[in-house]
């Protein structure tokens, strides 16, 4: 029976008192689901923000790489100063101190 009040069907059997409190509860009921709503709202927003914030940084740091490796490439020959500028470290700049396992024999 309350359920079918809730609904709004059946609600002619209510008298003025009742039909007050029943509006009260459905419109704090109805504030309660607008504020989840709202609230899930800004969250997405603020997740697409970041996430829009991270392809910006992400699509500028590609753009960068293919600079400096356009850059690299127009240098010539690829010596160790131009790996040392592209952040990899000196110590793999040179040759391999082991020799191949295919040659100890």
């Amino acid at each position: 029976m309350q359920l079918r009040h809730l609904k709004g069907e059946d609600v002619t059997s209510l008298n003025y008192k009742e039909l007050m409190v029943l509006e009260d509860v459905l419109e704090n009921g109805l504030a309660c689901v607008r504020d989840q709503k709202d609230e899930a709202v800004t969250t997405q927003r603020r997740n697409l923000k970041q996430k829009e914030e991270v392809t910006k940084e992400l699509y500028l740091y590609g753009q960068h790489t293919e600079m400096m490796m356009a850059e690299n490439g127009r240098g010539g020959d690829n010596t160790c100063r131009q790996r040392v500028d592209s952040h990899v470290p000196f110590a793999f700049c040179g040759q391999p101190v082991q020799p191949k396992s295919q040659e100890r024999i």
